[in-house]
């Protein structure tokens, strides 16, 4: 490879890099409204898997705000769609079979948005270190 297909290849990275959300953003909270069902179904896998990490598909509506502006965010959490039982201390999943279960099970998650929820089993509730690393990456 010359050096101008360097250049080139390099210039093409730059522009699909992600944009990376700054980490004093992260500390902005916004406001969680969690419907009965997606309380229950959390309340219940802490209870039935107290020493494993989990994660999942969080089904939400953004009632008021965006990204621009955390504190004034307020969404509403309707489902909770478990994804994997992991270990005492990682949970990991892949969502490309899931989606359609999670559309089958909660039809109206089709006009919904999508996220991901993961416990701390042993941990208090808040970002871990690896937490921050993927919103920063990712968010």
């Amino acid at each position: 490879m010359n050096e101008k297909e360097t250049t080139t290849m390099e210039a093409q990275r730059q522009k699909t890099k992600p944009v990376l959300l700054p980490s004093e953003k992260l500390q902005e909270r916004p406001k969680v409204i969690i419907s009965p069902q997606a309380m229950f179904q959390i309340n219940y896998l802490l209870r039935k898997f107290p020493s494993n990490e989990w994660s999942g598909i969080l089904v939400y509506k953004v009632l008021k705000g965006d990204m621009s502006n955390l504190s004034e965010l307020t969404f509403h959490v309707k489902y909770v769609f478990l994804g994997d039982i992991g270990s005492a201390g990682y949970t990991e999943f892949d969502t490309t079979g899931d989606i359609m279960y999670l559309f089958d099970e909660y039809p109206e998650a089709v006009d919904m948005r999508l996220g991901f929820i993961h416990s701390h089993h042993n941990m208090g509730s808040g970002f871990s270190g690896t937490d921050m690393e993927e919103l920063i990456e990712n968010a």
